[in-house]
């Protein structure tokens, strides 16, 4: 049955919350899409929400879009985990949609990669095959991973492959295209390991790290190799290196590395700068390959949504902070209780400020402290961590 609530914004006017008609978001057809996870109680959403808000008049449509959760907690959130692009959210989907069908993996509480068309509702399940190396090991998908759509609609995902028992695993890279139903996988981490300058003690493997990013193209994948070792069956990781995969040739082009441990944070809005850390926190030109330190401001691993080209937001109990990783700074730019920031294409950050009985979905086009914010409507608190469609 779909599920249709329609809610007209009162005005509310916060001391630090301003609304203005002069936004540029102005006309005759002025809707913003969101996807989130509707709660009635419990850990598990009801289902996957689809929120039409009218910029304009504050008027709000939340309906039901697809049965197809994604999560156990509402932290394992559509903000937190999916992507969107082009009309399409791509996310991993709970293995509790799936109990009525054989699964093709062994572990309990595991997840499916999975896009939707937002107009239509349509759900796409993609390949999670044996594993292409070893036969003995077990394909298994696990939360909080990134996921990717690049811009002719392929599908980008990470399956982790190891043994039953033991500490074996080989996480690989998949390109998926929906269209033609084929896929191909990043593959040759043993010989570019065994082809570097740094072998460790007793350097024998490699294996790509989970964490990951695309060209918008989705030619290349951007991740961390690392090599490993034995020891009486036990393995240990000796280097780790930032790599540029090639699909289309699966050639491995290393940027960075030679270090013990390392991962990648996210790419920028325009694909052109990938933050990482590898013997420290860095960014990287993808045209220049020209690397430079970020500094010493806070950096964590952001949601793909909140980059701009130069900046990420990271939301804290204190407030949403604007971090500019080319100039080293932080700065506060919205009060406490507040979450899911995120970019449009124009730079604007919506966000999500919670009420005592209701949230209130806000953008802010600036980044100075004290200018306040627009309240653009009033939404269920029951619908968590909404992620814009465009």
């Amino acid at each position: 049955m779909r599920h249709v609530v329609k809610i007209f914004m009162v005005m509310f006017l916060f001391t630090s919350c301003i609304f203005s008609g002069d936004d540029d978001n102005s006309g005759s057809s002025n809707n913003l899409v969101f996807v989130g996870s509707y709660f009635t109680d419990g850990s598990m959403p009801d289902y996957t929400a689809k929120l039409v808000v009218d910029a304009n008049s504050g008027e709000v449509e939340v309906s039901n879009l697809t049965e197809m959760i994604n999560q156990r907690h509402y932290y394992y959130s559509f903000w937190h985990n999916a992507f969107a692009r082009n009309g399409r959210v791509a996310y991993y989907a709970h293995e509790s949609n799936f109990e009525d069908e054989e699964s093709t993996q062994y572990y309990d509480d595991f997840m499916e990669p999975v896009f939707v068309d937002v107009s239509s509702g349509v759900v796409t399940r993609c390949p999670v095959p044996p594993s292409p190396f070893e036969t003995n090991l077990i394909p298994y998908v696990r939360t909080l991973k990134p996921i990717f759509i690049d811009d002719k609609g392929r599908i980008f995902y990470t399956v982790w492959y190891r043994l039953e028992y033991g500490d074996l695993h080989r996480p690989t890279i998949f390109r998926y295209d929906p269209e033609t139903a084929e896929y191909t996988y990043t593959r040759g981490a043993d010989a570019f390991v065994a082809s570097q300058a740094e072998v460790g003690n007793d350097t024998e493997n490699g294996a790509f790290s989970e964490g990951f990013a695309i060209s918008s193209d989705g030619r290349y994948a951007y991740c961390v190799i690392y090599g490993y070792g034995t020891d009486f069956g036990s393995y240990h990781t000796d280097y780790t290196f930032l790599v540029e995969y090639d699909f289309d040739t699966h050639e491995i082009t290393r940027l960075d590395g030679g270090v013990r441990g390392g991962s990648i944070y996210g790419i920028n809005s325009d694909y052109t700068k990938l933050v990482y850390s590898m013997g420290g926190k860095k960014y990287i030109d993808l045209a220049t390959r020209e690397i430079s330190e970020v500094g010493d401001v806070f950096f964590s691993t952001y949601p793909h949504c909140s980059f701009s080209t130069t900046a990420a937001v990271d939301p804290k109990t204190t407030g949403i902070f604007y971090v500019d990783f080319t100039q080293n700074t932080e700065e506060r730019i919205t009060p406490n209780n507040t979450y899911a920031p995120q970019f449009d294409k124009n730079g604007n950050i919506y966000f999500v400020r919670e009420g005592e009985t209701e949230n209130y979905l806000c953008k802010k086009s600036d980044y100075i402290l004290d200018t306040g914010f627009d309240t653009i409507a009033t939404i269920p608190a029951n619908l968590k961590y909404v992620l814009l469609v465009e």
